[in-house]
């Protein structure tokens, strides 16, 4: 499940930055001594927060339907792919284990279950962000968790909250 709906909002992204945006200063040689310096290409496009930073403010957005999406052809910065990824983690984990705890009555059985979905995920993590060039985009999922974690501390899931 989790798998499929990866794969599905990784046709949905789009770069914001890529390997060929500079963050530095870029030079060229036009002598043995002397250097002209050359102006900076999507200089913006690495560090400027935009209408990017409303997804942080609207938190509780409800997650992708990726067929819907693409459908519009509409492509989101991976900030939005990883909102929408996260709160699908959470709505699910927090539903699973609950069931767990009324059907069961055991939280080791939640373990069981979930052992699964979170491994898929920290594979796409491991592949997505050794590869990520958008500065502001990394920090977005850190904050996303962050303010996740805030959220479970008003919704009382200790369990959860001690597993993230």
């Amino acid at each position: 499940c989790f798998r499929a709906y990866i794969q599905a909002l990784e046709k949905l992204q789009f770069d914001i930055a890529t390997s060929s945006d500079l963050i530095g200063v870029e030079t060229g040689s036009i002598g043995l001594f002397s250097r002209v310096r050359e102006p900076l290409k999507n200089r913006s496009a690495v560090f400027g927060l935009g209408d990017r930073i409303n997804i942080l403010k609207d938190i509780e957005q409800p997650t992708l339907i990726p067929h819907i999406a693409e459908a519009s052809s509409q492509k989101y910065p991976y900030e939005v792919i990883f909102g929408s990824l996260h709160r699908l983690l959470l709505d699910t984990a927090t539903s699973e284990y609950l069931f767990c705890d009324n059907f069961f009555g055991e939280e080791a059985m939640f373990n069981e279950i979930f052992a699964g979905p979170l491994t898929v995920i920290d594979e796409h993590f491991n592949s997505i962000l050794p590869n990520s060039y958008d500065a502001m985009g990394d920090e977005f999922p850190v904050w996303t968790h962050i303010l996740t974690r805030q959220a479970l501390k008003v919704r009382k899931f200790k369990f959860i909250l001690r597993n993230c």
